[in-house]
């Protein structure tokens, strides 16, 4: 059986117009490429802003621990049994509920 043979010649010239080829698509692409560019949306600001208005806030409510304070120490602080059973059923309501997702 004969095979088929190819010489080629003059190698140098097929790579160095290989890499011209390439180097020009590199040029070509960094010329096209764009910045990145990110834009936070009207509600995205109004978030940041309250939420660095609630960081702003101190921990602990010194006048309404005074408050109070002033109240246990007079007498007249009262607790209403029924708004702590109500606030605690719908604690566990909501736990429940996040549980549940």
């Amino acid at each position: 059986m004969w095979g088929v043979f190819m010489r080629i010649t003059n190698l140098e010239n097929v790579t160095s117009v290989y890499q011209k080829s390439t180097n020009n698509a590199v040029t070509k692409q960094e010329k096209i490429e764009k910045k990145d560019k990110i834009e936070i949306s009207k509600e995205a600001r109004e978030y940041q802003l309250g939420l660095k208005k609630v960081n702003e806030l101190p921990e602990i409510r010194q006048d309404k621990v005074d408050a109070i304070k002033k109240q246990i120490q007079d007498g007249s602080y009262s607790v209403d049994s029924n708004k702590i059973a109500d606030k605690i059923l719908n604690n566990a309501r909501l736990v429940q509920k996040y549980n549940e997702w």
